[in-house]
């Protein structure tokens, strides 16, 4: 079944940590709505399974592996994206980590996680803004998207830094779209409840029915992007319509 659906023409979408989870389902999103996707992951394997998947269907699709954390490599995506497509005009900042974190009490806590942690969902974040916003304030025309969560406003005890990074990424989100919305650039950030992407450990695993799939916020992100151009819905809290299970 080709994709036929075209409310994204001619727009060109960054979507990271797109080789599974949220970012895998934006992606497939996106591009069935006729946007062109650059792909971005650690994992090469992944981007080109999730790339295959969209030529597949007719779409466009260029896998990008790199890290987040790393500043110089989000600068040469961006360049990279704007000499194949020639603008850039949405980015899904979903790239995270808890690492090995959760269920990790401070006084264990090793810098070297804490560290990983913010680097990749708050810094990395900061990052993937900075390479892209010069070429969307000279097009006056852009979107991001940052996927947080409701740990940020929810903290829990074992998961101080995956916390304090989704707590950062919310205000860093707030700040952003206050600045970002004189150049006429959307700043959106979604703050997902429980969601089922395996992201959990294993020995923090539990029965996983009752969470949203990555599909439920793949299609909140398409809403966002396909929304009245007047519009500038800044934070959208998305939780199971079930509640947790005991």
């Amino acid at each position: 079944m080709q994709f036929s659906m075209k409310l994204l023409a001619d727009r060109t979408a960054i979507v990271t940590g797109a080789g599974r989870g949220i970012g895998r389902a934006v992606s497939l999103a996106i591009a069935k709505n006729g946007a062109r996707v650059v792909l971005v992951s650690r994992t090469e394997s992944e981007l080109e399974e999730v790339a295959r998947e969209i030529r597949g269907h007719g779409g466009e699709a260029l896998p990008f592996p790199a890290d987040v954390r790393k500043i110089r490599k989000m600068e040469t995506l961006a360049r990279t994206a704007l000499q194949a497509y020639g603008g850039i005009h949405i980015l899904v900042n979903n790239a995270g980590t808890a690492g090995r974190a959760l269920q990790t009490e401070v006084h264990q806590l090793a810098t070297e996680e804490w560290n990983d942690i913010i680097e990749t969902n708050l810094t990395g974040t900061f990052h993937c803004c900075k390479a892209v916003l010069d070429t969307m304030i000279t097009q006056r025309e852009g979107h991001i998207i940052n996927i947080a969560s409701l740990a940020g406003k929810y903290p829990f005890p074992g998961a101080s830094a995956y916390c304090a990074s989704k707590a950062g990424l919310l205000i860093f989100s707030e700040s952003l779209m206050l600045e970002a919305r004189k150049y006429n650039i959307k700043v959106s950030c979604i703050a997902p409840g429980s969601v089922n992407t395996g992201f959990m450990p294993s020995e923090v695993k539990e029965e996983e029915s009752w969470k949203l799939d990555p599909e439920d916020i793949a299609q909140i992100v398409v809403g966002l992007l396909t929304a009245s151009p007047k519009a500038l819905p800044s934070l959208m809290e998305v939780r199971p319509l079930s509640p947790a299970k005991k």
